[in-house]
């Protein structure tokens, strides 16, 4: 049994079928972009709006969280709002549309649910989220909350939905420490000019993927897919690779003598 889906659905999959049976599951994240205080604040902000709304916001490796340190919070706040403002949201068939609709009335549902809740939690909604009048279609804005604490729904849940939260950090420790306290696992991302840092993030991310000054979404389909902790069972890889190819096989040992020895 392999699956691609929700961990709530993804977990009753693995209680039905039992531990006899080989169970391969990619679940959700809650994905972090971390950038650190010598990034350059455009490419940042470039990488963070392709990976918080692109699909919609609708992707397991959606970057969902945005932790920034201190000194560059603000600017870096300041540069994803006025990309966010160059977003065009329709129907995808149409020119000049670079946001589509989430996918059912459902997710249109949990969006409005979780901009709500994060208001009510006491962040900053830095986007207009009004709904789109005369138009059908399960359509949303981009939703961008700042002076989030890590109690907060938007922080903690997968919304599957174009809402970032921003989480500020004092310096690189806490960065990583924030992109870490999560129950998922999947992608993260950090952006920055010092490779060392970059391999240090890299090898204390507690995710199965890793993107550095790259979105956390697009992944190549010629490298092994898959997430830690509850974004996954951390089986086997999906996608490519010797560990897919083992998960849809079984291993069969002969031994052989010939009659001349």
């Amino acid at each position: 049994m392999t699956f691609t889906g929700s961990t709530g659905v993804g977990h009753a999959i693995h209680r039905q079928v039992g531990p006899h049976r080989r169970v391969q599951l990619e679940m959700g994240g809650k994905n972090p972009t971390v950038v650190l205080r010598d990034a350059d604040i455009e490419m940042a902000a470039a990488t963070v709006v392709k990976g918080a709304f692109g699909l919609s916001g609708q992707a397991c490796t959606g970057t969902s969280r945005l932790i920034v340190v201190d000194e560059i919070h603000d600017d870096l706040v300041s540069a994803v709002l006025t990309r966010i403002e160059g977003i065009v949201v329709g129907d995808g068939r149409d020119p000049g549309v670079t946001m589509g609709p989430l996918a059912s009335a459902a997710q249109l549902r949990k969006y409005h649910e979780y901009v709500a809740s994060g208001v009510a939690e006491g962040a900053v909604l830095r986007t207009a989220t009004s709904d789109f009048d005369g138009r059908g279609g399960y359509f949303a804005r981009p939703a961008v909350f700042t002076e989030t604490t890590p109690d907060m729904r938007i922080v903690r849940e997968e919304i599957f939905g174009p809402v970032l939260a921003v989480q500020r950090a004092r310096d690189h420790v806490q960065a990583i420490e924030l992109a870490n306290a999560t129950a998922f696992g999947m992608s993260a991302a950090v952006v920055t000019r010092d490779l060392q840092r970059a391999m240090e993030f890299a090898a204390e991310s507690r995710t199965g993927l890793v993107k550095i000054n790259q979105p956390t979404t697009g992944m190549a389909m010629n490298a092994p897919f898959g997430g830690y902790k509850a974004s996954s069972t951390q089986t086997f890889k999906e996608q490519a690779g010797p560990s897919m190819m083992q998960f849809y096989q079984s291993e069969k040992t002969v031994y052989l003598t010939t009659p001349d020895d």
